[in-house]
C-alpha cells in the first residue's frame, strides 16, 4: 500500500469513528471582477468555489517559514484541508474562510499551496487577515 492510500484509510477509519481528523469548516472566496457603480466607484461580487470543506488550521512557527520548498513571506498560518476539485487548484487571490472551533470566524487571504501535498490532503500557508 502506498503513502496516500495509507493516509486515505486512515482519514477514513477515523471518519468511521469520528475522531476529528479536520475539526474546522472552510470556504474558499473567489474575488469577482470589479464593475463600475455610477458613483466613481466599483463593487465586487465574490463566489464561493467551495464550502464546508474540511480541514485544520495552525499558525506557522518561525522554523516553519520554509515550508515545503515555498519560501513562506507574508503567511502566518498553514491550512490542511482534504483534497477536492475545489481545493487542488487554489489560486493566490482567493479568501478562505474559516469556521473554527471556540473561536469567531477567521478570514486568510494570499494562499500559497505548499510542495508535500499529495492526493487526500491540499496544505496552503495563508496570512490572517481577520
Amino acid at each position: 500500500m502506498g503513502l496516500a492510500e495509507t493516509i486515505t484509510s486512515a482519514a477514513n477509519a477515523a471518519a468511521a469513528v469520528a475522531l476529528p481528523v479536520f475539526p474546522d469548516r472552510c470556504s474558499l472566496i473567489v474575488p469577482g471582477t470589479p464593475v463600475p457603480d455610477g458613483f466613481g466607484g466599483s463593487t465586487e461580487t465574490e463566489t464561493t468555489a467551495a464550502s464546508n470543506v474540511r480541514c485544520l488550521y495552525e499558525p506557522l512557527s518561525k522554523s516553519m517559514k520554509v515550508l515545503g520548498g515555498a519560501k513562506i513571506t507574508t503567511q502566518t498560518h498553514r491550512i490542511t484541508m482534504e483534497a477536492t476539485s475545489a481545493t487542488r487548484v487554489i489560486q493566490d487571490h482567493y479568501k478562505i474562510v474559516i469556521a473554527a472551533r471556540l473561536v469567531a470566524e477567521l478570514t486568510f487571504r494570499n494562499p500559497v499551496t505548499l510542495d508535500g501535498s499529495f492526493a487526500p490532503i491540499v496544505m496552503v500557508a495563508a496570512e490572517l487577515i481577520k
